[in-house]
C-alpha cells in the first residue's frame, strides 16, 4: 500500500518513484540526499489524491484518513507559515517543467489553510493554464502530489541555470528582493549575474524598486525606499554561494539544472531543482565572424555559391602555407582545417576563428612571435594551445625559421612582378578559352571538364595574389605607421591622401570609363536627346546602339566589366551584363545632370596626392645623411604600397571574372538539368551544392532526386530569410546546428544614439548633403550628389559612385574597395559606422569629415 504522506527522511533513506511524489517532490527529495540546505518539508502522495477520490477530476476536499495524516505530518514538521506547493507527476521533467502552471500556496498558517491550500492545487491540475499548456504539448496532467514546506520568508529570492543555450560555459543567476514568487513571476526588478566554472562574475544590476514580501494573507509587491534598491541583490559570497552548488548540483545528476533559491538572514536555502528542458549545447567553443567577409557574401547566401567560396578557400589558403614555407606534409596532416575556414550559418557566411587561427599557428615562426601574429591575425579571442596546429618550439628555433621565412617572402618580392605577369597570361589564356566555347551544346559531362580545367589551372595557380596581398598588408601598415610617427598624430590620414589619384586601379577603371562614356553622351545630340528623354531603357539602348561611337565602347565596357554586379562573388546574382538597366540608369542619370558632376572626378585626388606628398617630403627633411636616408626608405614603402594596392584591386578584378564565367557555367549545368527532367528551372541549380553538381555528372553523387533536394533547400533558406540574423560575431558549442542560439553582442547592439558617430576615416574631404540611404544599388541609379550610406559595398557599386558626393558604410576596412574606390576618386569615405542604416533617414542632411571618421547631423537651418 502507498503511503499517504512521505517525510522528508524517508524520501532520503529510500527513493520514492516520481509517480508518487511527483516533480517537484522528487527534486526536493534528491536536493535533500545530497545534504543541500533545504527547508523542512513532506510530501502529499499521489495516493491521497486516489484516496479522496481524485480520478480524471482532481479531489474536492482530502478525505478523512488523509486529513488525519496531514494533521500528524505537520505536527512533526514544526508551526507554521507553510509553503504548500503542487508536484505533478508530469511536473519539472526533462522534456516539460510545467514551469508556473500549477497553483503553489504561500504563508499558510495552521492546518486547516493546509488543507485547503491542498484542494487549491489539487484543482491547478485541470485550471486553464494547465489545460492550455497539455494541449501545446499534447500531454495530460494526471495525478497530483503535494509538497509541504517550511516556509523561508528571504530577504532575496531567485532562480539559477547552470547553463543557458547562449552561454553554457556560465551559469546564469536572476535574483530579486523578497520572496521567489515575485521572480519567477516576473512581479519585480531583478539583477542578473554570470558565474564561470573559476568563479568569475559578471553583474547587470538593476533600479530594483519592488520586492515581494509576505502580507496578511498572502504575498505583496511593495516598494523598495532603501540603499538595497541599488545595490546588487546578492554579495559576491551569495552569488559564489548559489553558483557552487548549482554547479554540484548539475555534476551529480548528470545534466543541465533550473535551481530556485532564497536567502534569508544570510543563509541560503534551495527551494527547487529541476532539468533544464531547452537543449543546451556542449562541446569544444567555436568563435563565428563576419564582419569581413561581409564585404563579399552579404545576406542569405546559396549552397552553390557558399560550396564554390568554401573549396576556394580550401585551396588558396593551402597555397598561402605553402608560400610562408610549410612543409607539404603538415599542409596535409592539417587538411580538415582547411576546408572549415568559413561556415554557413542560417544561410549567412561567416569566418571559422579557431579554423583561421589553426592555419596561422602553422605558420613558421608562430611560436617566437606568437602574441603580435594573434593579435595582427584578429584571433587573439580564440588564442590556445588547443588550437594551435604545430607543435611548440624552442624560442631560438623558431626565431631561426622566421629568419628562414623572412628571406623566403624576400625573394618573393624580388620576383612578383614577374610571377604575377605570368599569372596573368596563364589566366587570360585559359579564360579565354573558355569563353570560346559555346556553353549551350556543352553536355554535362564536358561542362565537368571546363570546371575541372579552371580549378586546376587558375585556383591552384592562385599563388601570385596570395603574396601580393600579403605584401599589401604588410606595406601599408608600414606607410600609416611611418606617416603616424612623422606627424605625431595617430589618427592622420597622410597616408590615405598620398594613395589617392592613382589613376590606374582596376577598381575604379569601370567608373572612369563609364564617365567617359557619360561625356560622349552629353556632347552628341543624337545620344543626349533620347538618354533625357523619357523612353524606357530597352528602347534607349536600342536606339544607342545604333550609333557606332557608343556600341563600340558600350560592348567593350560589357565585354571587359559586365561580369560585375552587386554582390559578384554570389553565383546567384545577375551581372551586369544580365541587368544593362542598372548601367544605363547611371548614364542616363549622369547625362541629365546640369551641373556636370562627371566633370569633377580627376583633379581633385590628384591635388590631394601632391599635397600629401609635398608635406611627407617636409617632414622627412634633415641632415644630409640621416634625411636622405629617410626619405630614400620612405620612397621604397610609398611606392610598394601604391603597387601592391593596384595590382591587389588588379587580380581581385580577374577574382571576379572567375566568378562570372563559373556563374555562366553553373547556369548551363542548369539548363542540361531542365532538359533533362531533373530541374524545374534553370536557377534551381545555385540551391545544389559543387559537388552535387559535379557528382551528378561524374556519377558520385549520393542522390539524383535533385528537383526533390531543391525543394528541401528553397523551403529552409526561405525561413532563413524570415528569421533575424544571427549576431556579427558569437560562439558555438560543440556540434554547430545542434542546439546553438548564433546570439553574439552584435545582435543585441542597441543603435546609436545623439546626433554624432565616429568611424574609421578612408578618404579625406569634408561634405554636408542629404544622405542617400541605399541598400540595393540596382534600385538608385543617381545619388544626386547625396551621401552614399550603405550597410556594405562591393565592386558591383562603383557606376553609383560618381553620382554620390561622399561614401560612409557600415562595415569594411581601411584596404576595403569603398575605402580604396573612394580613395582613387577623390571621394571623402569613413567606414566602420556601426549602426548607420539605423541611425540615418533617407534625405536627412548629414556633414561628414573623411579626416577625423566623424559623422553629424546637420540640423543648421
Amino acid at each position: 500500500m502507498v503511503a499517504l504522506i512521505r517525510t522528508q527522511a524517508e524520501l532520503v533513506a529510500r527513493e520514492a518513484p516520481v509517480d508518487e511524489i511527483g516533480g517537484k517532490g522528487a527534486g526536493l527529495a534528491r536536493l535533500s540526499g545530497l545534504a543541500c540546505p533545504v527547508p523542512p518539508f513532506f510530501v502529499l502522495t499521489t495516493a491521497a489524491w486516489k484516496a479522496s477520490g481524485g480520478d480524471a477530476d482532481p479531489p474536492s476536499a482530502p478525505a478523512g484518513a488523509v486529513r488525519e495524516a496531514l494533521d500528524r505530518a505537520l505536527g512533526g514538521l514544526g508551526p507554521g507559515p507553510y509553503a504548500v506547493r503542487s508536484s505533478a507527476v508530469v511536473e519539472d521533467s526533462a522534456e516539460t517543467s510545467w514551469a508556473g502552471q500549477f497553483e503553489s500556496v504561500l504563508g499558510v498558517s495552521d492546518a486547516k489553510a493546509v488543507q485547503a491550500a491542498v484542494v487549491t492545487c489539487w484543482r491547478s491540475a485541470t485550471g486553464e493554464r494547465a489545460r492550455a499548456y497539455a494541449k501545446l504539448h499534447q500531454l495530460e496532467t494526471g495525478p497530483m502530489a503535494v509538497v509541504v514546506q517550511r516556509m523561508v520568508a528571504g530577504q532575496v529570492s531567485g532562480v539559477v541555470f547552470s547553463r543557458t543555450p547562449e552561454d553554457p560555459e556560465r551559469a546564469l543567476i536572476s535574483a530579486g528582493l523578497g520572496l521567489g514568487e515575485g521572480v519567477v513571476q516576473g512581479q519585480v526588478p531583478c539583477d542578473t549575474f554570470r558565474v564561470d566554472r573559476q568563479g568569475a562574475i559578471e553583474r547587470e544590476v538593476v533600479d530594483k524598486d519592488e520586492e515581494m514580501v509576505l502580507g496578511d494573507a498572502e504575498p505583496i509587491v511593495r516598494a523598495v525606499t532603501d540603499a538595497r534598491r541599488s545595490e546588487p541583490a546578492l554579495d559576491e559570497a551569495s552569488v559564489l554561494d548559489v553558483a557552487e552548488w548549482t554547479f554540484r548540483l548539475e555534476e551529480a545528476l548528470g545534466v543541465p539544472v533550473d535551481v530556485e533559491f532564497t536567502v534569508a538572514e544570510g543563509s541560503l536555502f534551495l527551494l527547487q531543482v529541476r532539468p533544464v528542458t531547452i537543449p543546451i549545447p556542449v562541446g569544444r567553443r567555436l568563435l563565428w565572424d563576419n564582419s569581413n567577409i561581409v564585404e563579399s557574401y552579404s545576406g542569405i547566401t546559396t549552397p552553390l555559391t557558399f560550396s564554390f567560396a568554401s573549396a576556394a578557400y580550401t585551396i588558396v589558403y593551402q597555397l598561402f602555407c605553402r608560400v610562408m614555407g610549410v612543409d607539404d606534409a603538415t599542409i596535409r596532416i592539417n587538411g580538415p582545417i582547411f576546408r572549415r575556414m568559413i561556415g554557413l550559418v542560417r544561410g549567412r557566411v561567416y569566418y571559422n576563428l579557431n579554423a583561421w587561427y589553426r592555419v596561422l599557428s602553422l605558420l613558421p615562426g608562430f611560436s617566437f612571435n606568437r602574441s603580435a601574429m594573434e593579435t595582427m591575425m584578429g584571433v587573439s579571442e580564440v588564442a590556445s594551445d588547443e588550437d594551435a596546429g604545430a607543435p611548440s618550439r624552442a624560442r631560438w628555433l623558431a626565431g631561426l625559421e622566421l629568419a628562414r621565412l623572412g628571406a623566403r617572402l624576400l625573394w618573393r618580392l624580388a620576383w612578383l612582378e614577374r610571377d604575377a605577369a605570368r599569372f596573368q597570361r596563364v589566366f587570360d589564356d585559359t579564360l579565354a578559352e573558355c569563353k570560346a566555347l559555346d556553353l549551350e551544346r556543352l553536355g554535362a559531362d564536358q561542362l565537368l571538364s571546363v570546371y575541372e580545367d579552371i580549378e586546376q589551372k587558375l585556383l591552384w595557380g592562385w599563388t601570385p595574389p596570395l603574396v601580393n596581398d600579403f605584401f599589401c598588408m604588410i606595406f601599408y601598415r608600414m606607410l600609416q605607421k611611418r606617416c603616424q610617427t612623422l606627424t605625431g598624430d595617430e589618427d592622420t590620414q597622410l597616408h590615405n591622401r598620398l594613395l589617392s589619384g592613382e589613376g590606374t586601379l582596376a577598381s575604379a577603371v569601370p567608373a572612369t570609363e563609364l564617365m567617359a562614356l557619360a561625356r560622349l553622351v552629353r556632347d552628341v545630340d543624337a545620344l543626349r536627346v533620347p538618354f533625357m528623354g523619357s523612353g524606357t531603357d530597352d528602347a534607349v539602348l536600342e536606339e544607342a546602339l545604333r550609333n557606332e561611337a557608343f556600341r563600340v565602347p558600350w560592348e567593350r565596357w560589357m565585354d571587359r566589366y559586365g561580369d560585375r554586379s552587386p554582390d559578384e562573388l554570389k553565383l546567384e546574382s545577375p551581372s551586369l551584363r544580365d541587368t544593362p538597366e542598372y548601367v544605363l540608369g547611371t548614364l542616363r542619370a549622369w547625362a541629365r545632370d546640369d551641373q556636370s558632376r562627371v566633370r569633377e572626378f580627376g583633379g581633385q585626388e590628384q591635388t590631394s596626392r601632391h599635397a600629401a606628398e609635398e608635406e611627407a617630403w617636409r617632414l622627412l627633411a634633415g641632415g644630409r645623411v640621416r634625411g636622405a636616408l629617410r626619405r630614400r626608405w620612405f620612397k621604397v614603402v610609398l611606392h610598394q604600397t601604391r603597387r601592391r594596392v593596384s595590382m591587389r584591386e588588379s587580380l581581385r578584378f580577374e577574382r571576379t571574372r572567375i566568378f562570372g564565367f563559373v556563374r555562366l557555367l553553373f547556369r548551363a549545368f542548369g539548363d542540361r538539368f531542365v532538359q533533362g527532367g531533373h530541374l524545374d528551372q534553370r536557377d534551381d541549380v545555385f540551391y545544389l551544392t559543387v559537388e552535387e553538381v559535379l557528382g551528378f555528372a561524374r556519377g558520385t553523387t549520393a542522390t539524383t532526386d535533385l528537383r526533390g533536394l531543391v525543394a528541401i533547400r528553397r523551403a529552409e533558406f526561405a525561413q532563413y530569410r524570415e528569421m533575424s540574423p544571427p549576431g556579427e560575431r558569437f560562439y558555438t558549442w560543440g556540434a554547430v546546428h545542434l542546439a546553438n542560439q548564433f546570439v553574439g553582442p552584435s545582435a543585441e547592439m542597441e543603435p546609436p544614439g545623439g546626433d554624432e558617430m565616429i568611424g574609421t576615416p578612408c578618404a579625406p574631404g569634408r561634405v554636408t548633403a542629404p544622405a542617400r540611404v541605399v541598400r540595393d544599388p540596382r534600385q538608385v541609379p543617381d545619388l544626386e550628389g547625396g551621401i552614399l550610406c550603405a550597410h556594405r559595398t562591393d565592386p558591383g557599386w562603383v557606376p553609383l559612385f560618381p553620382t554620390a558626393s561622399a561614401v560612409l558604410v557600415e562595415r569594411g576596412s581601411l584596404l576595403s574597395h569603398s575605402a580604396v574606390v573612394a580613395r582613387e576618386l577623390g571621394l571623402p569615405a569613413v567606414v566602420g559606422l556601426r549602426g548607420l542604416l539605423e541611425w540615418v533617414e533617407d534625405g536627412e542632411r548629414l556633414g561628414m569629415d573623411g579626416t577625423s571618421g566623424r559623422v553629424w547631423k546637420d540640423t543648421a537651418p
